[in-house]
């Protein structure tokens, strides 16, 4: 709740842009990298309009990855509420709700990676994200907040993507990942 009122009051008065989620439709739209290579386009699912699709292309056209969050009846799906680029195009990170209406304490939270063309679930790798901004710290450094379970409690949390991808490609053998 206070990451929601910080990030609907003061974020923009500091010049960040936050989209604020709504239980009644995801966000739509295209997020072209900085380079100007590749674009991130948030769509509804074609299970359910109420939830979203996530695709990743080349500017040229070609599909380089492509995730629906949908679900048939719209209760077990979800929606993105916030994405964006780091600043250097490698990473791609989105937020999103559950359709359902269940966990609201939980942001679910994706992240492409632009050398390995996957997606991982921040949530799996660090724990349950429990804000939808996305705020970037330098290139590579996502600050969030996730869930202290041993507290109960909100804690800040700065996941550095590039070395915590790194390791997860060390220790995991490549497979696909799900949403």
């Amino acid at each position: 709740m206070v990451s929601l009122l910080l990030s609907s009051i003061f974020f923009p008065l500091l010049g960040f842009q936050s989209a604020l989620p709504s239980s009644q439709s995801s966000m739509v739209g295209r997020f072209l990298s900085s380079d100007g290579k590749l674009l991130a386009i948030i769509q509804p699912s074609s299970k359910n309009p109420a939830e979203s699709s996530v695709e990743i292309r080349a500017v040229g056209g070609k599909s380089i990855c492509q995730r629906d969050f949908g679900s048939p009846g719209g209760d077990h799906g979800k929606r993105v509420v916030e994405g964006a680029w780091t600043p250097d195009s490698q990473f791609f990170v989105w937020s999103m709700e559950n359709s359902g209406g269940h966990s609201p304490w939980n942001w679910p939270t994706y992240v492409f990676d632009r050398k390995s063309s996957k997606v991982l679930s921040l949530d799996q790798l660090v724990g349950g994200i429990t804000t939808s901004a996305v705020i970037f710290k330098g290139s590579h450094t996502l600050t969030t907040e996730r869930l202290d379970t041993k507290r109960a409690s909100n804690v800040p949390c700065e996941v550095k993507l590039d070395e915590l991808l790194r390791r997860t490609q060390a220790t995991t053998k490549t497979k696909p990942s799900r949403p």
